[in-house]
């Protein structure tokens, strides 16, 4: 009798070793898509499904301090820990795989890509997350339109309108590798569709002064003045209906203007004690302005606190 039970042991042994033998071994596949590459983050564990082989596997990590890795059956874990890049290889009877993992920052994301606000609202809606802990944000603001501040840590971004312009917000990742771009517009409520002088520091588009007369001389400067008979300095100075008049002259006149380019100009007032301490055009001298919009016979510049609908000669 115990011959007989040996002899079925033996039997059942060697066609369980002839079944395992006949198993067909197929190449490694990573996934459904079979994967050429990994990406994780520092906190995150990925999980990838492996067909293939003869269904036994295992796994080894080149660099354990960027990444680590583990397998349940048919079922490969890696997960980050260090930025940088490392070999995982993969075995499974004579198939062998592989792959670079790659441990990165984690995406950018925002709740908005453009923004647009008007002079004075300050908001704290503006979420942009992502990058890892030492992310950056670079202010691309030339016409200092907006206090901003960015709390990576949080993803909020703070944001206080000051006057119109365009400002780009552009996020580094910590590995320097991935950016991420936002564009902010602060705008008036109106139209500037006039020529004339505006202030573009409150929520409502505003005219400087009711602009009666525009005098022009060619190649020198455009003068614009609420009074249809300005009258100028004199060598005595100005005259009591003259301190009344508010004019401004723009120099030089402006030729050729292409949207978006910045232009150097030179502002001068015929009585500037008229306007307020912290007026944006209250202070003589050059300033920086760009071009808006170009119309068939007007040009828009602005600048900070300020925009100019002015004639221009076209070349």
């Amino acid at each position: 009798m115990k011959k007989i039970i040996t002899l079925l042991s033996l039997l059942l042994f060697f066609a369980s070793c002839h079944k395992e033998s006949d198993r067909p071994v197929t190449p490694l596949r990573l996934g459904e898509d079979d994967a050429k590459e990994l990406q994780v983050t520092q906190s995150e564990t990925r999980m990838i499904l492996l067909k293939g082989g003869d269904g036994k596997y295992s796994a080894t990590i080149e660099d354990a301090r960027i990444a680590s890795s583990s397998i349940s059956r048919d079922t490969l874990r890696v997960s980050g820990i260090l930025y940088g890049e490392t070999s995982l290889t993969i075995r499974s009877h004579d198939e062998v795989r592989r792959v670079r993992v790659k441990v990165v920052p984690p995406p950018f994301a925002s709740n908005e890509d453009v923004v647009t606000l008007h002079p004075g609202d300050n908001v704290q809606t503006l979420s942009l997350s992502g990058g890892g802990a030492r992310a950056t944000l670079n202010i691309e603001d030339p016409e200092k339109a907006a206090d901003i501040q960015w709390e990576a840590s949080s993803g909020l971004v703070k944001i206080k309108a000051k006057y119109e312009g365009d400002i780009k917000l552009i996020a580094t990742s910590e590995d320097r590798k991935t950016t991420k771009e936002i564009f902010v517009k602060v705008r008036c409520v109106g139209t500037a569709d006039r020529l004339g002088v505006y202030m573009t520091n409150s929520r409502q588009l505003s005219q400087l002064f009711p602009c009666r007369i525009v005098a022009r001389r060619e190649g020198q400067y455009v003068r614009f003045s609420e009074n249809s008979n300005p009258i100028l300095r004199t060598k005595s100075g100005l005259t009591p209906n003259a301190r009344i008049n508010r004019a401004l002259t723009l120099s030089p006149e402006i030729v050729s203007p292409v949207v978006g380019e910045a232009r150097k100009v030179k502002i001068e007032w015929l009585d500037a004690e008229a306007l307020y301490q912290e007026h944006p055009l209250r202070r003589e001298g050059e300033y920086t302005v760009y071009v808006e919009e170009v119309r068939d016979r007007q040009v828009v510049l602005r600048g900070r606190g300020f925009k100019i609908v002015s004639p221009y000669r076209k070349g």
